[in-house]
């Protein structure tokens, strides 16, 4: 009886899918705003790149500033809650239906979703206010009410990020995890959720500035573990990296013809899954880290985007080019494997045995700290729309939710995560080019400090 709803839904979920979060307007709506904000504020991600460097390592530091969280702190915050497991079974999903091809159009969208992340992050900095409990709220929907007088679309984008709070930062990352574990050692689904739902309520009940210290901990880690593993293959196999890059941008604008398993890929095909897949992992443009990067301390709206650049950055440019490099060296993109399992089997083949256990350590730490860090989203959506009343029973339904994720089939979970990306993504970004020549005066006035220009 629930295997045959949840077949039901899932069938629902893919047809509302197709039409709100396929070819036909999602990735590229994405892409043609990356563009034109890049253009627009004359390419930042290059421009300002060295600056942004020095605010992250903490030279603009401050005691005093307005905020609760530090630059590092805020930036840790927003990639843990984008290095999940989008980037090791997402990363993987796209190779498999899009074939190498896919991992061009992610250094496409992680290029411009640099700009973009810029701006959503400046916009949410500038128009951020302090609530009833004397913490710092931020956001797209506090752009859209205080700046843009559209309360209305700002209701819709609170209850689209509570909604996605579930469908991308909760249930794909226990799903994958559940399924990565299970399949490298045996160990049940259920058992996995709960263990995951356990350690989370541990974290969350502290709010922002125990997400901050466990985030700012525990991504260099994380990262660094997953790096180190995926370079050693990369190194190892190092007579076959030319040849992989050939394939990525051979078939970045030809088609790619079946091979084993694989089934073969449009050009449109491998643009579509990889936009999606990158926009999933780093989520420029969707107005989830906006949130994260609200809290910093700084009276400097535009010092905190440019903070925000080094999340695609990480994220897809380094983290995600590191999992599809070892998927297509290795040449399991060919086999009939997907998402987690894909990449568990790529690890294996380059590094026997203990390729899956850095693989499943992976999963695990960025499951956890990405559902960590959306589950602040949430929470901040749910006390904008409801009151901090709200907050309690949201953490409650929250960790009960990343048990149910372990346990339901993959593209229920899938299906429903990108249907909530573009519920998102469509007002965060309206928003975002209506006010456009706000973020290029904010810009132009911070660079013309001396302060800023000589250091």
């Amino acid at each position: 009886m629930i295997s045959d709803i949840v077949s039901t839904l899932t069938e629902s979920l893919g047809l509302l899918d197709s039409l709100l979060g396929s070819a036909l307007y999602f990735p590229f709506l994405l892409l043609g705003t990356g563009v034109f904000f890049t253009f627009y504020l004359k390419f930042p991600q290059l421009r300002f790149f060295n600056h942004a460097i020095r605010i992250v390592l903490g030279k603009y530091d401050k005691d005093g500033m307005p905020g609760d969280a530090t630059h590092f702190q805020a930036l840790s915050t927003a990639i843990s809650g984008t290095v999940g497991t989008g980037n090791i079974g997402g990363v993987a999903l796209a190779i498999y239906l899009g074939g190498p091809a896919a991992l061009f159009w992610m250094w496409v969208t992680a290029f411009l979703g640099m700009t973009t992340k810029f701006v959503e992050v400046t916009l949410s900095h500038k128009y951020r206010t302090v609530d009833e409990q004397g913490y710092i709220a931020g956001g797209p929907m506090y752009v859209m009410e205080r700046r843009l007088n559209m309360k209305w679309l700002a209701v819709f984008f609170a209850i689209a990020t509570v909604v996605s709070s579930f469908g991308t930062g909760n249930m794909p990352q226990s799903n994958s995890i559940a399924s990565g574990i299970e399949t490298s050692f045996g160990i049940p689904a259920w058992l996995t959720g709960t263990a995951l739902a356990i350690a989370l309520g541990m974290v969350i009940v502290g709010g922002i500035k125990r997400i901050g210290k466990v985030a700012s901990r525990l991504v260099p880690v994380m990262s660094s573990i997953y790096v180190a593993g995926a370079l050693f293959i990369i190194l190892w196999n190092y007579d076959r990296i030319a040849d992989s890059f050939y394939l990525i941008f051979k078939h970045a604008f030809t088609p790619t013809a079946a091979t084993g398993g694989f089934a073969g890929a449009t050009v449109l095909y491998a643009i579509t899954w990889g936009v999606r897949r990158a926009a999933f992992s780093n989520e420029a443009g969707l107005g989830s880290a906006p949130i994260a990067h609200a809290a910093a301390k700084t009276k400097e709206p535009v010092r905190e985007g440019l903070v925000a650049m080094m999340g695609p950055l990480v994220d897809t440019l380094i983290i995600c080019t590191m999992t599809a490099l070892v998927i297509i060296i290795t040449g399991e993109w060919t086999g009939s494997a997907d998402s987690s399992v894909l990449t568990k089997n790529a690890f294996n083949a380059g590094i026997p045995y203990l390729g899956g256990v850095i693989v499943a350590i992976g999963l695990i730490l960025f499951a956890i700290s990405t559902a960590i860090s959306w589950s602040y989203y949430g929470d901040r959506c749910a006390e904008y729309l409801f009151g901090p009343r709200a907050i309690p029973p949201y953490r409650w339904i929250y960790v009960i939710a990343l048990f149910v994720g372990a346990i339901v089939q993959m593209e229920f979970v899938w299906n429903f995560s990108d249907i909530t990306l573009g519920l998102m993504a469509l007002p965060n970004l309206v928003a975002i080019i209506a006010l456009s020549g706000v973020v290029i005066s904010l810009t132009k006035d911070y660079f013309s400090r001396k302060h800023v220009r000589t250091n």
